[in-house]
């Protein structure tokens, strides 16, 4: 288990926020070699965007989910599942 921090220094809706967090962990798992993943998030929008059950209407979230199914790509398995924010 691995501690990680992120500071942005832009401004950002919560779902960029949720978005940026997933990429970041996502890139860190790549770097340290992780071949199996499995995030943990608790924004229902992202999960579900990324599952393909929510359609990405806004150019910005695209960009975010294409990011995101680009990291996908060079792990040899990815699950996402949705916790309670609480």
């Amino acid at each position: 288990m691995c501690s990680y921090a992120l500071r942005f220094d832009f401004v950002a809706s919560n779902n960029e926020v949720e978005y940026e967090a997933v990429i970041a962990g996502l890139q860190l798992a790549r770097k340290l070699g992780a071949m199996h993943i499995l995030v943990y998030s608790d924004s229902q929008l992202v999960v579900c965007q990324i599952l393909g059950e929510y359609e990405a209407r806004e150019e910005v979230m695209h960009r975010y989910l294409s990011k995101v199914h680009q990291l996908i790509a060079h792990f040899e398995s990815f699950e996402i599942q949705r916790i309670p924010r609480s």
